[in-house]
């Protein structure tokens, strides 16, 4: 399935998701953000946006979270990760210690250090 629409925060992010899928889907950014502050990042040019350095996921370590998903995730993006310079972080309590160990070595196999 293809969405018809992808949403980033910010136009930086829509850059970005339309430069790694060579312009295949539509994006818009989602405004307004929820916070006043936060209005002139989701606006901003591309080139003032604010340097991000890590990709974030934070959530209970369990299968109905499928935390997996993020892992796999960061080993796709691994080498544009490494690019950027931006570090994947995982953060959460461990539900199921089975499931966290697999989630742990999964992200170990991408190897983005930075």
């Amino acid at each position: 399935a293809q969405s018809r629409v992808s949403l980033g925060l910010t136009k930086q992010d829509v850059h970005l998701m339309e430069k790694l899928y060579d312009g295949q889907f539509k994006a818009a950014v989602l405004l307004p953000p929820l916070r006043r502050e936060i209005l002139h990042i989701a606006t901003a040019p591309d080139a003032s946006a604010p340097k991000r350095e890590f990709l974030v996921c934070c959530v209970r370590l369990a299968r109905e979270k499928n935390a997996l998903l993020f892992a796999d995730v960061v080993v796709e993006l691994a080498p544009f990760l490494v690019q950027q310079g931006i570090r994947p972080l995982l953060c959460g309590a461990a539900a199921d210690g089975e499931y966290a160990a697999k989630v742990k070595a999964r992200l170990q196999q991408a190897a983005v250090e930075v």
